[in-house]
């Protein structure tokens, strides 16, 4: 299912789920910055040729580090190792 610059309404009923379901996940707003960056994305990933639905939910979904893989490292300044 590749973009040519208009979407069929299969098509724009799939990217508006995708959209919806993850604004719901996150509680972003409709009319929000929030909200237009992820239908940005959404419509930028469809337009590059990924059109499973999944695929685009995982590549929008928020990046981070986390905690208990963060916290389990000391806290300590990065040290130059000498080269052998």
């Amino acid at each position: 299912m590749r973009f040519r610059s208009h979407a069929t309404t299969e098509q724009r009923a799939m990217m508006a789920r995708i959209i919806d379901d993850h604004c719901v996940a996150h509680t972003i707003v409709l009319d929000s910055n929030a909200y237009e960056t992820i239908a940005r994305r959404v419509l930028f990933l469809f337009s590059a040729g990924v059109s499973d639905p999944r695929l685009i939910g995982a590549l929008i979904a928020p990046r981070s580090i986390s905690t208990s893989a963060r916290d389990s490292r000391p806290n300590q300044p990065c040290q130059a190792s000498p080269l052998n």
